[in-house]
């Protein structure tokens, strides 16, 4: 009812057309509530083939959101996977505990990868992204927004640029449309043979992970993106100025 009257093409608060609006509730009663539904079904077919690929797409907007000049707008309760529409649906009881419990797990986001529909690959992104920039807040209130140029057959699927201040550098990776790139996934992530010769330009520099434990990531001017997104679907890579 919410949805129809703000979209104000047949009905409104202010003006409710009743006869429309039960039409529509039949309606939509109907294509979810019988037995044996073969809309249902196919519905519930079609998100399958999709979920992996949309949470891929969730993961690279938060991990954007958090990247990118400005101060990252959080929603309270929304640091897991959230299917709730706006209010007053966003309203209802944050499970605090389920939270902390998954936040204490010291785990690299990386390796939660496996186990994503819990949502912690999530929050365990935004808790991450949010600690590294505690630690390290010039380079994100401050830095320069420079746009980093892909190459080779799926130079269209990457998003990157890289973050400068005071010799410190920041180079952010991800993916865009999933789905045309791979099609149905398992998990959200591209499989590396996916991106074929695609590469990053970058000037060379040794870096750190920050949402993954592995050794430095050393660029020497052409970064493979395959080798780039191997564990994660976004790469978070710092460097420090020589000032430290």
């Amino acid at each position: 009812i919410k949805a129809l009257r703000e979209s104000k093409r047949h009905s409104s608060w202010i003006a409710p057309n009743a006869a429309y609006e039960a039409s529509c509730q039949k309606f939509l009663d109907g294509i979810l509530s019988s037995e044996g539904n073969a809309f249902v079904a196919e519905l519930s077919d079609f998100v399958a083939s999709i979920a992996a690929a949309a949470a891929l797409s969730g993961l690279t907007q938060t991990f954007l959101r958090l990247t990118t000049p400005g101060v990252p707008d959080l929603y309270q309760g929304c640091e897991l996977w959230d299917f709730s529409l706006v209010d007053p649906d966003n309203r209802r009881s944050i499970d605090y505990l389920c939270r902390a419990q998954s936040l204490e797990q010291k785990i690299a986001p990386a390796n939660v990868i496996a186990d994503w529909r819990t949502g912690a690959v999530k929050q365990r992104l935004i808790a991450t992204i949010l600690n590294h920039r505690a630690q390290s807040p010039q380079i994100y209130s401050d830095g320069d927004y420079v746009p980093l140029t892909a190459s080779g057959t799926r130079a269209a699927h990457v998003v990157a640029f890289e973050r400068r201040v005071g010799g410190a550098r920041l180079v952010c990776v991800a993916s865009r449309w999933p789905q045309s790139l791979a099609g149905p996934l398992t998990l959200p992530l591209i499989e590396s043979n996916r991106w074929e010769d695609t590469a990053l330009s970058v000037e060379p520099g040794k870096f750190v992970d920050v949402l993954a434990d592995g050794p430095p990531v050393t660029l020497n001017g052409t970064a493979s993106i395959a080798e780039l997104l191997r564990r994660f679907p976004v790469a978070l890579l710092f460097a420090r100025s020589e000032n430290g």
